[in-house]
């Protein structure tokens, strides 16, 4: 009987993917049935009949498949209900409106009262929107529609449960710590199947009294250590893990994201504190000044505007290119492609006065390249997680003299990599998971080199 509800809530799953085609069927015969009103679109008739059966048909399946994926539980129970029993009535009014339609076309023998029609489009119309605003609700959790909406749509729409408000900040000492920088970073990266109406876990994240409570396998938090807390422990797993968060696709927490949740969680993870009062340390201070976009104008200004020909020459490549700030011309470089060139690279050196981001995760990056990735002499993040390199390679690196993060997971270098990268004078941050370095090398230098964060296992 287990293996029976499992299987159902496989299939249930397909429910979001399917519920397009009763929105899509739907829309499309309202369409045509106000179109057909007018005489000389009358031949459209015929083609909304069938139309509306598969609408109808569509939408059986997809109240089926909801079902099966509501059984599973994690939803608010009053917007499963109305989106339910509304997503029930919009199939029925879906087949009234076949069947208007066929004894419009004379295949079934009765005369309807002449209102049955525009009040069965008109109460058919209303629930399509009603239902798919508690679905989208349900899937994405409150406001999500006008999260993004100019101020005075928001101020027209109440959004229950979020009471923040996005805040301009200009100096990281006034901004205060979980208002400003924590709940903006769960917004964005975990409400959305953390919430009161999609409760994941049995896990709500919309509230600090909730965050504490923690879900169904207890607290996520432990104050004062990132290390223990199981928040910390899911976001900073590699992304292949299967308990690995954000999950199902997600785009992951960037490097400074996870910084400053740790770093609140250290600082006692508390409601109220402004970051000055915290004592940041500069490492820190850095950190929050690029989450927050704070811009350092004289950085900024000293970058020459960049070869626009060898930018879309690297987009044609694969490559994804974009402005660090707004109004600057320091670029944050990603390879999207799966094997990166040595003539895009050497084309990329042409951009060195503007790049300061790289990241070539998984792209075949070999030993070779490293000499002309090392003449990007102003990059301050850089990462070569899942390429076949060694020492041979990294030690080109040590020429970056304003390298702040690398990320070296899943390589071959080994304790002589991590030892002559620990002189670095600027690096700050090292990623250094599933390579050969020995965990004894590691720990000697952390207590020699207290300025370097060594990410090197599981915590």
């Amino acid at each position: 009987m287990e293996q029976i509800t499992d299987f159902g809530k496989f299939i249930g799953r397909f429910h979001p993917f399917v519920v397009h085609l009763p929105i899509g069927f739907i829309t499309l015969a309202l369409f045509l049935q106000v179109l057909s009103a007018f005489k000389k679109f009358v031949y459209v008739i015929p083609v909304l009949s069938l139309v509306w059966l598969l609408g109808f048909m569509s939408a059986v399946l997809a109240v089926v498949l909801g079902l099966l994926l509501a059984s599973k539980g994690g939803y608010d129970d009053d917007l499963i209900y109305w989106h339910k029993w509304s997503g029930m009535l919009l199939t029925i009014f879906a087949l009234v409106q076949y069947i208007l339609i066929q004894i419009k076309l004379g295949y079934i023998k009765f005369s309807p009262l002449g209102f049955l029609y525009p009040v069965s489009l008109t109460i058919l119309f209303g629930l399509l929107l009603f239902t798919g605003h508690q679905g989208g609700t349900l899937t994405h959790g409150q406001g999500y529609l006008v999260e993004y909406a100019p101020q005075f749509i928001q101020k027209m729409i109440p959004m229950p449960g979020n009471a923040f408000e996005i805040t301009n900040i200009r100096s990281v000492d006034s901004a205060d710590l979980f208002y400003d920088a924590i709940m903006p970073i769960l917004r964005s990266k975990c409400i959305s199947c953390h919430n009161k109406t999609k409760t994941k876990g049995q896990l709500i994240l919309t509230t600090y009294e909730d965050i504490l409570k923690g879900g169904k396998h207890g607290s996520i938090i432990t104050p004062g250590s990132s290390t223990a807390s199981e928040l910390y422990k899911r976001i900073t797993l590699p992304y292949d893990h299967k308990e690995f968060m954000p999950s199902d696709g997600k785009k992951p927490l960037s490097e400074d994201q996870i910084a400053v949740l740790e770093w609140w969680i250290d600082k006692q993870a508390l409601q109220k504190g402004l970051i000055k009062d915290l004592q940041p340390d500069e490492i820190m201070v850095n950190i929050l000044e690029r989450f927050f976009g704070i811009q350092d104008d004289q950085i900024i200004n000293t970058a020459p505007p960049p070869d626009y020909e060898v930018i879309n020459q690297l987009v044609k490549s694969g490559y994804s290119i974009r402005n660090l700030y707004k109004g600057s011309n320091l670029l944050d470089v990603k390879y999207t492609n799966n094997s990166v060139h040595s003539t895009d690279l050497k084309s990329l050196i042409k951009l060195a006065d503007q790049v300061i981001w790289l990241d070539l995760n998984n792209c075949k990056i070999a030993d070779r390249d490293l000499e002309l990735i090392a003449s990007l002499a102003k990059l301050r993040k850089l990462n070569l997680s899942k390429n076949d390199i060694s020492d041979l390679g990294v030690k080109q690196l040590l020429h970056l003299s304003h390298l702040e993060y690398l990320n070296l997971y899943d390589t071959n270098v080994s304790d002589s990599s991590v030892i002559m990268l620990a002189e670095m004078p600027g690096l700050k941050e090292i990623y250094l998971w599933q390579t050969q370095v020995n965990d004894s090398t590691i720990e000697k230098l952390k207590h020699q080199n207290k300025r370097i964060k060594f990410i090197y296992k599981a915590q």
